[in-house]
This record gives C-alpha cells, structure tokens and sequence, in this order.
C-alpha cells in the first residue's frame, strides 16, 4: 500500500527502536517500489527514491551510505522530519539533532 503523498508543510513522525539491529528509518517519494528485504538491498534509503537514517551502522542512506551520526540502542527514539517547501530532510536521535551527526 501507497502511504500519504506529501506535497507541502513541514512532517514529523518517532519511531521507538525495538531492536538495536540493522535497519533503516526515513522517508520515500510517490515513485519508490522498494521491499523491506534487506537481501535485496531495495528497503528506504537504498535508492534514488527513499532517505533513510541507520544508527547501527551510523549511515545516512540516499542511493549510497554517507558516514553519520551516533549508534542507537534499543528504547531509542528516532524522529524522522521533512519540510516539503525547503525540500529538506533531516533526523533526530532522543531529541537530539544535527550534533548527533559530528
């Protein structure tokens, strides 16, 4: 199933991390058919259509891995925000923003 299609305004959501494991948590446009098989290498961020931030692995992803951010632990929190008229993503880790990044 197709998710909500955001066209303008500012968008947050958390996710409480459940599992300290490798995974990755983001965004994706109107045109990503990834799956969540890691095998496949098609889940959020690993295309041109999906971002995605993993703190185990401390990547942000977007078609390829840049090196960032702190590793998380189970009982994180990650909060995923976008703001569609600036066309700018970013993340946070327990609230904390850019210095999570450093």
């Amino acid at each position: 199933t197709k998710g909500l299609l955001l066209t303008s305004g500012k968008w947050y959501y958390e996710a409480e991390i459940k599992t300290a494991g490798c995974l990755q948590i983001g965004w994706a446009d109107s045109s990503f058919v990834g799956h969540c098989q890691a095998d496949r290498g098609d889940g959020c961020g690993d295309g041109p259509s999906s971002w995605a931030f993993d703190g185990w692995r401390r990547y942000r992803w977007h078609s390829t891995a840049t090196e960032w951010g702190c590793r998380w632990a189970e009982g994180d929190t990650v909060g995923c925000l976008v703001d569609m008229d600036s066309m700018s993503i970013s993340f946070t880790l327990n609230g904390k923003g850019e210095e999570i990044g450093r």
